[in-house]
């Protein structure tokens, strides 16, 4: 059934009390937000308007409930049978094992990085800096490039001018990185470049 139609359906055999009344001002912004509602939207709609007059539920078009059907059915075999793989697959094993290859950064290390979010984005949560954090850990391919960039930019002892050809010559690999390195990349690096630009002779 499409919306389309909404305005069309007939429910009147459903309530024998009601009567027909006269077309009046503001029906044709009524129907228009009929016709706006998806199917299910407008089912809940009439059911609501329906049990107002007493009416009971609405029992819905033939397509409508089949295909309910088959959706609701569609998702719980979805479920069950990703369930059966995970298991199969030691899907706990797995992730056991990940988290145990994964180093960490301490809680210190944490604590620090939280506080400078908050100085730099006053609006952000601790649980920004630890999702970001988090993505870095488990992102895969993307990981090294951002941690070489990271390292030499702390470990950098050159003058601010070479420090910006560098990141000139590394803005397209940067491009590729995920947001939330992006950022923590070009933070790292206006600190250092101010940093480098304080300890040059005026």
């Amino acid at each position: 059934m499409t919306m389309t139609s909404v305005s069309t359906i007939v429910i009147s055999s459903a309530c024998p009390s009601e009567t027909r009344r006269p077309k009046q001002k503001g029906d044709s912004k009524a129907e228009n937000e009929l016709n706006a509602m998806t199917t299910r939207r407008f089912i809940e709609w009439l059911d609501s308007k329906m049990a107002e007059h007493g009416c009971g539920k609405l029992v819905p078009p033939a397509d409508v409930i089949t295909a309910e059907l088959r959706s609701t059915t569609k998702e719980k075999l979805r479920a069950a049978i990703t369930d059966r793989i995970l298991r199969e697959a030691g899907i706990d094993d797995q992730v056991a094992a990940a988290i145990a290859a994964i180093e960490e950064p301490s809680a210190a290390v944490l604590a620090e990085g939280t506080r400078r979010l908050f100085r730099q984005e006053p609006a952000s949560e601790w649980r920004d800096h630890v999702e970001a954090i988090a993505r870095e850990l488990t992102d895969g391919p993307s990981s090294p490039p951002y941690k070489a960039a990271l390292k030499f930019i702390e470990t950098f002892e050159g003058t601010a001018g070479e420090l910006l050809d560098w990141q000139r010559s590394k803005r397209a690999e940067w491009a590729s990185l995920i947001m939330e390195q992006q950022t923590a990349l070009n933070r790292a690096y206006t600190d250092k470049f101010n940093l480098l630009l304080e300890q040059e002779p005026p």
